[in-house]
């Protein structure tokens, strides 16, 4: 439907849909960074920090035995060299809207889905689980916050 004529305060109505619109799909673009970054901390921490009840194994670094307790399935890869942790990212696209997380090391979809041989070691997809709620309320208060600077809410 069009309207041929247009008063002041319909062109002021549409100007402000126009960049109420624009406004939204900021507030979206800045909660998917949000969201990637609480995700890659997370996982990154998790892998770092959290207790791994695996094998214990006696491995050479530098020239000397060290201890390094792997993870048990279903628990977060346990961390060695630190290659899967500095895999892990995020990208956010303006363009769709929409953001990708990912590990990308060439064993990372093995870690995550596991093979004939072992059971997964699930850490992205435990990650944004566990981040469900935050992510709602990142999405929430990024579009709020972006509507409020049209005044059209409080």
């Amino acid at each position: 439907m069009r309207i041929k004529e247009q008063d002041d305060s319909t062109r002021q109505v549409i100007a402000e849909i126009k960049n109420l619109s624009k406004l939204t799909k900021k507030g979206v673009q800045k909660a998917f960074i949000r969201v990637g970054k609480d995700l890659k901390k997370d996982v990154v921490d998790s892998i770092k920090y959290d207790k791994k009840t695996g094998r214990t194994y006696l491995i050479k670094v530098n020239g000397a035995l060290i201890r390094h307790r792997a993870s048990a399935p279903l628990e977060t890869p346990a961390n060695l060299t630190g290659s899967l942790v500095n895999s892990i990212g995020y990208e956010v696209s303006g363009s769709s809207y929409s953001m990708t997380y990912f590990a990308d090391t060439g064993y990372s979809k093995f870690l995550e889905d596991g093979t004939k041989k072992m059971r997964p070691r699930t850490y992205l997809l435990k990650t944004i689980n566990k981040n469900e709620r935050n992510t709602i309320r990142h999405f929430e208060q990024e579009i709020r916050m972006h509507i409020k600077k049209t005044g059209l809410i409080d």
